[in-house]
């Protein structure tokens, strides 16, 4: 299977499947048959498939009688909006889970959950991001012919979903606990914002000025019947400091809506972060630690560095030589003229975003965090 998935990315990364038949042909069928789906019985791998409402590529039947796998097929970069129609077509048919894929992009569905289209989906596979390791785990947990047999694959993509709900819930709660958080002031809270601002400019705020300053972004809301919160609900808010001396506040953390992805936020010191894609949220977390730190930026390009490549350059050249197509289309901009990869798997992110940290002094977990 890895040996087929690194000819996968190689393709993708040379745009060698064109159009719809091509990734059919040369990714999907291929992949299918690694995870025990014999294409040849038609009883097994039943392409275009017709349900009442329509036809999909392929309906996978583990044994005799309805198909418990839709994988709907689109050419690269082209699924836009087929998920609907391919919810209306596996809630028609009683299939288990739904699959829909460009190729690179393999989204995985349990159609019979609650939620939008992107809270039923449990889990988005990005060939290009992820290492052919963590393909192979995800592409076998969700599509195994074995495991869709015993149930395995349906329990544990069940189990994938219902944990993505729990982490939309808990995101959905960090504005509120932020807020919570500034209202005390909590000490541990004052203490990291004096110890923070100690970092940057060589000096300690005292203890009323951080009084004052966390005092002065919590804002009232208005109230009313529509885009507005509770009476006595307050939101975190980044201070600007005025002439006079005091500060003005401008919304920090927007309340995230129920399809954000929860799972996608970083911290570094008292700053917070989401975004709706792996990359945007590393980017953000990098461009923030460079901002806070340009006196770190070559240590930082030194520390991420690898025996085989650089990770972060004052080129992209520097980072894919003799690549020069990945290079147009896998960079980031980040402050002062420097350039970050972006071609690689998550963990490949957190361990650069790691060692980005610890190469300006600050811990891990403690000062500075990135969740996927």
């Amino acid at each position: 299977m890895r040996q087929l998935l690194q000819r996968i990315r190689d393709g993708l990364s040379r745009g060698a499947y064109p159009n719809e038949r091509a990734v059919s042909t040369s990714i999907v069928v291929p992949v299918l048959r690694e995870l025990g789906w014999d294409d040849s019985d038609p009883t097994v791998v039943k392409p275009e498939y017709a349900t009442g409402k329509g036809r999909v590529d392929y309906a996978l039947a583990s044994m005799a009688g309805s198909p418990a796998v839709f994988v709907e097929v689109k050419g690269v970069g082209k699924s836009g909006e087929a998920d609907r129609k391919l919810f209306e077509y596996a809630f028609h048919e009683g299939a288990q889970i739904a699959v829909l894929t460009d190729g690179r992009v393999w989204s995985f569905y349990l159609p019979g959950q609650f939620g939008s289209y992107d809270e039923r989906r449990v889990f988005q596979l990005d060939l290009l991001e992820r290492d052919e390791a963590e393909a192979e785990h995800r592409l076998t947990r969700y599509l195994d012919r074995a495991r869709i047999q015993n149930g395995k694959a349906l329990l544990d993509a069940s189990a994938d979903y219902h944990d993505q709900a729990a982490r939309r819930r808990a995101a959905a709660k960090l504005p509120e606990a932020w807020a919570e958080m500034l209202r005390g002031p909590d000490p541990d809270l004052a203490r990291l914002l004096q110890d923070t601002v100690e970092s940057l400019s060589g000096h300690r705020p005292s203890d009323e000025a951080v009084a004052a300053f966390l005092s002065s972004v919590i804002q009232e809301q208005p109230t009313g019947r529509q885009g507005s919160q509770p009476a006595g609900r307050r939101t975190a808010s980044a201070p600007v400091a005025r002439a006079d001396g005091h500060f003005t506040g401008q919304p920090l953390l927007a309340q995230p809506s129920a399809s954000d992805a929860a799972s996608l936020t970083w911290r570094l010191g008292a700053e917070f972060g989401t975004g709706k894609s792996q990359v945007a949220v590393w980017v953000d977390f990098l461009s923030a630690l460079f901002r806070r730190h340009p006196d770190r930026h070559e240590a930082i390009a030194e520390a991420v560095r690898t025996r085989s490549r650089n990770n972060i350059a004052r080129t992209i050249a520097d980072i894919y030589p003799g690549q020069p197509d990945i290079a147009a289309r896998s960079n980031a901009k980040l402050p002062d003229g420097w350039f970050v990869g972006t071609n690689e798997s998550s963990a490949t992110k957190i361990r650069i975003a790691r060692k980005a940290v610890e190469a300006c002094g600050l811990a891990w977990g403690k000062d500075a965090r990135l969740d996927f």
